[in-house]
């Protein structure tokens, strides 16, 4: 039977204090894993090295263990008795941990020599990302003389070519060949992973579950992740890297060894909090890991910390206005646009810590408009491949029979110049920069900014997923 408990949102200073203890144990855990990795993969790369690498998976993997030990105060969730399954690559792990309930119990079990251990079957790369992995490494040897910037996903390439004019940028597409064979786990390696933890830390909950949750890709494959990366790649005369975020595992590794070689790593911005939410995570660990840190909304720069333009925010702007150019928006077809939070069937952390709106806020406030049917108002559900809450979506349907609900598949610049108005139902929105930059206000559903400056003390409702 699924469990389910009313759990406080913290105050700003429960926040504070929360936020700091999990930026310490991510610090002990890259320390932790970078030794453990490099003593059994015998790879002599750099403790930075090792971070860029770990630093994805780290991210969601502290952020669901302090999850737990903050849940852990109101209720326990019952272990799993199905075998493990450990998750192949980060992406995988990404989506086991808010779709499947199994994975997240199977956190709470503790590794015993005689419980059995398996990992899906990886997926296959196709021919046509194998071409593009060929097509960048020519990129990189062609023009031997000329000075080289590696961009990673970014939003507005254009742009970097204008502010890299002396330079020549070239798009990363690195995609890795599958590792021959399917991906198997070491469960003596696992073990001994776990006794190490054993004599490294007091809770139980990182002993028990990181054993579980590191992905073969970073403990099993991940000498043959490095060595198929560096056949992959040369860095002549490449002096720069620029990242807006990292797509997978092999990209990570393409970068960590750049840096090895001497290359600075550039990161940019991406979303709507940094600068404005001092206890940002991604951002700490952005700044951790690079050379420069490009950003758009920062309180303060320096030589390290450099103003750029909102790239995300402007290839937003670009398709705004070709939209407006090409259809007439004179009469709106919605009086009220909300942009509802991911609504993960899982709270995650941030949830819980009062960063994002609550579902009660959305349907107190569609309820109290116009003829409390959802007329006239549209609300976007990012049902991402990580949040996909068909209960809430059901629940929307049921109470407000007229209300249109839109996902991800609707572009959001057309439901903005479609709206009257636009509401948010979190702070720190990239939502709201995106609008804001094309001239539209956004305000803030009622309720929501008080809880989070601790005006009003309200509770979430915690379960695991179906």
């Amino acid at each position: 039977m699924k469990q389910s408990v009313s759990i406080p949102v913290m105050s700003p200073v429960e926040r504070k204090n929360f936020s700091e203890e999990r930026d310490k144990l991510y610090i002990c855990l890259v320390d932790f894993l970078t030794n453990f990795i490099k003593r059994e993969v015998q790879i002599e790369e750099s403790d930075r090295f090792y971070e860029i690498v770990l630093h994805k998976f780290l991210y969601m993997y502290v952020q669901d263990i302090v999850t737990i030990k903050y849940v852990g105060h109101y209720y326990k969730p019952v272990s799993s008795s199905k075998r493990i399954n450990i998750p192949s690559n980060i992406r995988e792990y990404s989506n086991l941990r808010h779709n499947d309930s199994n994975f997240y119990r199977q956190l709470f079990n503790v590794l015993v020599s005689d419980v059995f251990l398996y990992v899906n079957k990886r997926k296959k790369i196709g021919y046509k990302r194998y071409i593009k992995s060929f097509l960048f490494k020519i990129r990189c040897v062609l023009n031997v003389r000329a000075k080289k910037v590696l961009l990673f996903s970014e939003y507005y390439p254009k742009y970097w070519s204008q502010l890299f004019a002396n330079r020549k940028v070239i798009k990363v597409s690195l995609r890795t060949l599958d590792l021959e064979g399917e991906a198997s786990v070491d469960k003596e390696l696992r073990m001994r992973l776990f006794h190490t933890l054993q004599q490294e830390f007091d809770c139980k909950y990182i002993v028990n579950s990181l054993p579980i949750a590191l992905p073969t890709d970073l403990l099993e494959n991940f000498r043959k992740n490095y060595n198929s990366v560096k056949r992959q790649i040369s860095f002549k005369n490449v002096d720069l890297m620029v990242s807006g975020w990292f797509p997978d595992h092999w990209n990570t590794i393409l970068a960590a060894i750049g840096v090895s070689k001497g290359v600075e790593l550039a990161i940019v911005q991406h979303g709507g909090g940094y600068g404005a939410d001092e206890f940002h995570f991604m951002e700490m660990i952005e700044r951790r890991i690079s050379d420069r840190f490009y950003g758009w909304s920062l309180k303060e720069y320096n030589a390290r910390y450099l103003p750029v333009l909102p790239t995300r925010l402007h290839s937003f702007k670009v398709r705004y206005d070709k939209l407006i150019e090409q259809e007439s928006f004179k009469e709106k077809k919605f009086k009220i646009l909300i942009a509802d939070t991911l609504h993960y069937a899982t709270p995650h952390i941030f949830d819980i810590l009062g960063y994002s709106g609550q579902k009660k806020y959305l349907i107190d406030f569609i309820s109290e408009y116009g003829d409390g049917q959802g007329t006239g108002i549209v609300v976007r559900l990012y049902f991402s491949r990580y949040a996909k809450n068909i209960q809430f979506l059901n629940e929307l349907k049921s109470l407000f029979p007229c209300l249109c609900i839109h996902n991800e598949t609707m572009p959001v610049e057309y439901d903005i110049a479609n709206s009257e108005l636009l509401y948010v139902n979190y702070l720190y929105s990239t939502f709201e920069w995106e609008a804001n930059y094309v001239g539209r206000e956004v305000k803030v559903l009622p309720g929501v900014k008080e809880v989070f400056e601790g005006v009003k003390k309200e509770h979430i409702s915690y379960s695991l997923p179906d």
